[in-house]
């Protein structure tokens, strides 16, 4: 429980320090002490029953995917979040308010014994437009339901709670301008970009090109590229580096062309650095636009300069456009060990160790 005026002042500090890039569940850890509870969390809910975050302290993974595995997530068959997408902001609940008979009944409801959280205060801090924030302390048949004093501790917090999600999700908002300032600032043409290619925040220079040039055009402000063939390639690099865990880490590099145009316009998409607890941030990928170099120009580069062979040389350029071993293999004919052996040698010539190096190193040419 709250012990004094110090006592809350450290715990709804641990929500600030959350909000600017901290841990929220050491702050969730807090709401559980300060409450008496065994457990804590934090929810995102979305209208379609999307649950982009759901941040439960001490509680065992497993009870997470059975919890999806049974809808968890769906108001028609969880109480607890019917409740919390229809309540109003800031007002606590607890279980026996709200559960029916027939909740109690539930597949839900049988986990929740399971696991030890039967017993729940919650409210909802945040509403959006099909999106809510809900927050609520978690304890079992042993602790019983929770009890007045929790509620008070509990209705305390939230308001820190409250005021902590406000401050990231602006922070968040305001993050694609952000980076599109640091790259103007370079003059660099950048295109920061959801992983539906829908743009976020665009420098001067990468204006130009969707208003100068026919290889990109912005279409209801998505990123498109001028050729149906192109636009597939560009589609399925951005949703790539935008993926939560993205299947290629490094970098990938497109040519995109323009009907009538002789030179094609060389991109590179790459995955923006992503928060582990985030809320809102939508800008998860980076789209750089440049001039396409002469196309023997970086393989020339890489021949004069660190002495590879030609066969060297194109196994370096198709790594730094993002091509896997087996897709060079098939194209080039060669066994994949062939190819290894290729490899470390371009990995000593070019003083690197690691495929994601290599590309960084020719993409610097």
């Amino acid at each position: 429980m709250i012990r004094n005026e110090e006592h809350l002042r450290r715990l709804a500090e641990r929500f600030t320090s959350a909000a600017m890039g901290g841990s929220w569940e050491h702050a969730l850890s807090g709401l559980a002490e300060a409450t008496g509870a065994p457990r804590a969390q934090l929810i995102g809910v979305g209208s379609d029953a999307a649950v982009p975050f759901n941040w439960i302290t001490d509680l065992d993974p497993e009870a997470l995917l059975e919890w999806l595995d049974i809808d968890g997530p769906d108001p028609r068959a969880n109480a607890r979040v019917r409740t919390g997408l229809l309540a109003r902001e800031m007002a606590d609940t607890i279980d026996p308010e709200f559960a029916t008979d027939e909740d109690l009944r539930s597949a839900v409801y049988k986990l929740y014994r399971k696991y030890g959280i039967n017993q729940s205060c919650q409210t909802t801090l945040v509403r959006q437009p099909g999106f809510v924030v809900g927050m609520a302390v978690l304890q079992g048949e042993k602790e019983g339901p929770v009890q007045a004093p929790a509620r008070r501790a509990f209705r305390t917090l939230a308001g820190h709670a409250r005021a902590a999600i406000a401050l990231q999700v602006a922070m968040e908002e305001q993050a694609p301008e952000l980076i599109a300032g640091g790259f103007e600032s370079v003059n660099v043409a950048a295109f920061i970009c959801d992983r539906n290619g829908f743009v976020r925040a665009l420098t001067p220079s990468a204006e130009k090109i969707v208003s100068q040039q026919r290889h990109l055009s912005l279409a209801r402000g998505r990123l498109k590229a001028a050729t149906a063939k192109d636009e597939t390639r560009l589609a399925r690099a951005i949703a790539e580096a935008g993926a939560p865990w993205p299947a290629i880490p490094v970098s990938q590099e497109l040519l995109i062309h323009a009907p009538g145009v002789s030179r094609p316009l060389q991109l590179q998409v790459a995955p923006l650095p992503k928060r582990d607890h985030a809320f809102r941030f939508h800008a998860a990928t980076l789209v750089v636009a440049r001039a396409a170099r002469a196309p023997d120009e970086r393989g020339a580069m890489l021949q004069s300069q660190y002495g590879l062979t030609p066969a060297e040389t194109e196994i370096a350029l198709a790594l730094a456009r993002g091509q896997s071993l087996g897709e060079i293999s098939i194209r080039r004919g060669v066994a994949v060990g062939t190819l290894r052996s290729q490899l470390k040698s371009v990995f000593g010539k070019l003083g690197v160790s690691r495929q994601a190096q290599l590309a960084a190193r020719v993409n610097e040419l």
